[in-house]
C-alpha cells in the first residue's frame, strides 16, 4: 500500500493542476469523505461522496482564473499521505492568493476514501498518530 497512496496523491495533484476535475473524481471511493480546514471561504465543513466531490470542486474552481497547488513536502503514514501544500491562485478579478495548507489523503483499494485539510502540519501528523 505504501506506494500506492503517493502514486494516488501525486495523480490528483497533477489531474487538480490540469483542470482535470473528472479524473480526481475517478479517483475517489463512492463514499469519499473530504473534510476541510476552513482556510478559504468556499472550502468549509464536510462532504461526501463522489458527486458531491464534483460538484465542490466544479464550483470552487469557476472563480479562479489560474489555480494551482504544489506539494513542498510529502510524509507517507501508513494508508495515509500527510503533504504541506502551496495553494497559489489569481482570481477572475485579479487578485492573486498564495496559502499553506496541509492535506492528508487515505486510501483503501486504491480508491481515495478520505480527503483531510488542516491548518498546520503538526495538526495533520497528529491525526494519523506519526
Amino acid at each position: 500500500m505504501a506506494g500506492e497512496i503517493l502514486d494516488l496523491f501525486q495523480r490528483g495533484l497533477a489531474a487538480w493542476n490540469e483542470g482535470d476535475v473528472e479524473g480526481i473524481v475517478a479517483m475517489c471511493h463512492p463514499d469519499v469523505e473530504w473534510t476541510f480546514s476552513d482556510r478559504l471561504p468556499d472550502a468549509t465543513g464536510q462532504i461526501r461522496g463522489r458527486a458531491a466531490v464534483k460538484d465542490f470542486l466544479t464550483r470552487f474552481t469557476e472563480d479562479w482564473s489560474e489555480i494551482s497547488i504544489a506539494a513542498d513536502r510529502i510524509i507517507e503514514a501508513g494508508d495515509n499521505v500527510v503533504a504541506e501544500v502551496r495553494f497559489v491562485a489569481q482570481g477572475r478579478d485579479g487578485i492573486e492568493v498564495s496559502m499553506q495548507f496541509v492535506h492528508v489523503w487515505t486510501a483503501r483499494e486504491g480508491q481515495v476514501v478520505r480527503f483531510r485539510g488542516y491548518p498546520t502540519l503538526d495538526q495533520a501528523l497528529e491525526a494519523v498518530s506519526v
